[in-house]
Parts: C-alpha cells; structure tokens; sequence
C-alpha cells in the first residue's frame, strides 16, 4: 500500500534531476509560450513541453480577475526593474510584452526573459500572466530558469497584493 508513495518521489526526484540537466529553455505556458523580439531566440523546444510538467509542476500561467490589465501590466514592469540583476530592454504596454536580460549571480551567464500580459486566453475575463526564461549558454541550467520563474511570479503576487 505504501510502497507506490516512496517509488512516485523517487520518480518525481529523477525527473527533476533530468529536467536540470537537459532543459535550459522555461515557459509558464507550454502550448503558447511568449516569444521574444528584442533577441533571436529559437522555437520552443519538444523536451521542454514534455519535461516541465514533470519537473516543475507549479510553472504555469498567473491569472487574475481582481485587477485590471494596466494594473497588471505595470505590477510586471516594477517588479521586473526591481528584480537584482536584470536589465529591462523592453517595455510595450500596447502588445503587453516586457523583456528583460538576467545575469546569473556567480557565473555571470546572461539568460533572456520575456513576460506577457494578456486578457484573452483560457482564463476569460482574467488577466494573464505568462513568463518564460532562457539561458544563452549551455544545455541545461540546473533549475535557475524555473527559480528565476518562480522568484517574479510570487513577487509579482505580492506586490498585487499591496495594491
């Protein structure tokens, strides 16, 4: 009865691991994933849409029904220019896109950041908030996209909250 439970963690784990090492390229959103403009990047990779729902189940869109898209979309750019070690390169309030740069702490690698900000989607009568992280450098990135992820989502939260 209880042998399943350990043997799902021990799968959970190794995904995650995996995911570390083989993903480099992040989205909240797997079927429509924000494109950059200010950057080449290439196409969303296969792996990532199979990976990331394995290794990092709470990656995903941020909807909200209580604030308006100004709101939002102005939450997204604060919390961007307030994020340590990112470099706002574009802020576009009309097709609701935001990128950034992000430079790693300890290696200095530079990583694209594109945010998007919508009121259409799944989530009607929401505004949505999807994110997606990319290093340049290197196949996997050893979980600093998805962190880079989670870090403006839940900041992103509070500073809506305070509003």
């Amino acid at each position: 009865m209880f042998g399943a439970c350990p043997t799902a963690f021990v799968i959970m784990g190794f995904a995650a691991i995996i995911a570390a090492l083989l993903l480099n390229d992040i989205s909240t959103n797997l079927t429509d994933p924000p494109t950059f403009t200010t950057v080449k990047v290439g196409p969303f990779p296969a792996k990532s849409k199979f990976l990331i729902p394995i290794a990092y189940p709470d990656i995903r869109s941020q909807a909200w029904k209580d604030f308006d898209f100004d709101t939002v979309f102005s939450a997204c750019e604060s919390v961007a220019r307030g994020a340590d070690r990112w470099e706002v390169t574009l802020v576009d309030e009309s097709s609701g896109r935001i990128e950034a740069v992000a430079t790693t702490p300890s290696a200095g690698f530079k990583d694209d950041v594109a945010i998007r900000v919508s009121a259409s989607g799944k989530d009607k009568g929401k505004i949505v908030v999807d994110m997606r992280s990319v290093s340049r450098v290197g196949v996997g990135d050893v979980g600093t996209n998805a962190r880079r992820i989670r870090a403006f989502m839940n900041d992103l939260r509070s500073f809506l909250k305070r509003s």
